[in-house]
């Protein structure tokens, strides 16, 4: 079962597309969400993001987990 507090950060990560952005606007440190994102990832199996140096890139993978979490944060 996925932590819903593990998605929105996904989720914020999406909006921002920025790790330490993210990880300020969720309090906690980079490493942490870091962490979060890789438990995400073996949950679910897939690559959510990846990470360069303009930033994050959500993959096809990530858009649809993204789109499953809004689903179910709305109807939490």
């Amino acid at each position: 079962m996925i932590d819903l507090k593990d998605a929105a950060a996904f989720l914020r990560l999406c909006e921002t597309s920025n790790l330490t952005r993210t990880a300020t606007l969720c309090n906690v440190s980079p490493s942490t969400l870091s962490r979060t994102l890789n438990k995400l990832e073996r949950k679910l199996n897939a690559k959510l993001c990846i990470s360069d140096k303009n930033g994050i890139c959500i993959t096809v993978a990530g858009r649809k987990f993204e789109e499953c979490a809004k689903n179910n944060l709305i109807a939490y």
